[in-house]
């Protein structure tokens, strides 16, 4: 025979365990009280439910960047949060986190480096336009030392 144990119950109504705590979102970022456990549940979720979030850094002083749902985006600090504790669930949103922070990573530096080009040949065209101007005689030779000196660029020999 075995023998099955039921939950004390109040009044009829069996009370659910005990979940995590619920605390502000700004408690598990770097530097907070329980920053060792990023990896958090919004408790304000959507119609979608719950969605698993990494807290990243304090973006400015009340604001908390995230990891959320495959973007990065910015809560106030006192949004209510609780830990996962699955280490699976945990596992799963920080590698989804880092993956993301590292797509977001090269594509900022993908753009630098065409912004960095850009810049550079618009400043070569700039040097080449004023050096024409004053071989065709419309910039004088002391205006043209002055421009190249004055945008820090190759003198004109």
């Amino acid at each position: 025979m075995t023998t099955t144990v039921l939950p004390i119950t109040t009044l009829g109504v069996t009370e659910p365990p005990p979940g995590p705590a619920i605390h502000r979102v700004d408690q598990f970022a770097p530097g907070g009280p329980a920053a060792d456990q990023p990896v958090v549940t919004l408790e304000d979720t959507d119609a979608n439910g719950p969605a698993p979030c990494v807290v990243l850094a304090h973006h400015d002083a009340d604001l908390i960047e995230v990891w959320r749902d495959g973007n990065l985006t910015v809560l106030r600090g006192d949004a209510p949060a609780s830990a996962i504790v699955n280490a699976q669930d945990r596992e799963t949103a920080l590698l989804a986190a880092l993956t993301t922070v590292g797509r977001l990573h090269r594509d900022a530096q993908m753009s630098l480096r065409r912004t960095n080009a850009r810049h550079h040949t618009t400043i070569e065209e700039m040097r080449a336009y004023a050096i024409e101007q004053h071989e065709d005689k419309v910039i004088c030779r002391d205006g043209l030392d002055e421009f190249l000196d004055h945008f820090d660029l190759e003198p004109y020999e």
